[in-house]
């Protein structure tokens, strides 16, 4: 997960999250790139990362749910000696929620993602931990397949789900046994936590081997000034040291940017709607 280090907004345009800049592609773009279904060693190696942090939030004293989780939202940096296929992070919490049984969630947080938002997350459905669980299900179905689901409203009236292995031969069945749970329309018929969801696909990530997509390759980095950012090289480190918590004004954003006009240290994103 990527650290969120400040907050703010502008009167009439929208709430800001400053957050770490996150380097690597998104799993939709290697989708894209790649013409269909990724391997599926490789696949679960990443989702499992993204299982993970999804299982910390809904430990939470107050469970976040995420509600947006789908490949586009799942960014890989480059590997390193932890992770030889590259480190999963989930970005991207512009429409996330506290879970509360006793509140609805409110106009400006609601939004859905064709394929991949379950049933209660159109109209005034009651969203909760179980939400993601289709998310995560969807997003593992369509890395493995190189076909996204069908949108849930049209699976309601009879749009049927392919099985994935009629797709991909190359899913294990208990991969496919498990998605088909974790895609299932009711909740109650999905696995109830995230952490059922991981057991079921093995618990544990494939061991490192061939039939991998390179994504990037490792860049060397140096440390950069403030928040302890990771910086690649060749970047210059941003002109001010920042102190955590210091309020960061639209004035200095362009004085984080590196030479090529992306972001370095920080990662002004995330407009979230007014609520």
């Amino acid at each position: 997960l990527p650290r969120v280090t400040d907050f703010f907004a502008f009167p009439g345009q929208g709430q800001y999250l400053v957050m770490d800049f996150v380097e690597g592609q998104d799993l939709e773009d290697a989708r894209l790139k790649a013409g269909g279904a990724l391997p599926p060693a490789q696949v679960l190696d990443w989702i499992l990362q993204v299982l993970d942090a999804v299982s910390y939030l809904h430990r939470q004293k107050q469970p976040v749910i995420h509600r947006d989780i789908k490949p586009a939202n799942i960014k890989i940096a480059p590997p390193d000696e932890e992770h030889p296929r590259g480190k999963a992070i989930l970005v991207d919490f512009g429409i996330a929620k506290t879970f509360d049984l006793q509140k609805d969630t409110t106009v400006g947080a609601r939004a859905v993602t064709r394929g991949y938002s379950p049933i209660e997350q159109y109209g005034k459905g009651v969203t909760d931990t179980r939400t993601d669980v289709y998310a995560l299900g969807a997003t593992l179905y369509a890395l493995l397949t190189g076909k996204e689901p069908p949108d849930a409203p049209m699976r309601v009236v009879g749009d049927r789900l392919v099985p994935p292995r009629q797709l991909n031969p190359n899913i294990p069945p208990a991969v496919e046994t498990a998605l088909l749970k974790a895609l299932q329309i009711s909740p109650e018929g999905r696995f109830q936590q995230v952490t059922e969801f991981r057991r079921a696909l093995g618990g544990t990530s494939p061991a490192a081997g061939p039939g991998n997509v390179p994504l990037m390759a490792p860049a060397p980095a140096r440390r950069g000034a403030g928040y302890g950012a990771e910086i690649p090289a060749g970047y210059p480190p941003p002109p001010h040291d920042w102190d955590l918590g210091e309020v960061v004004t639209p004035a200095r954003f362009p004085a984080i940017h590196g030479p090529d006009g992306r972001l370095t240290e920080l990662d002004m994103c995330d407009v979230l709607a007014d609520a």
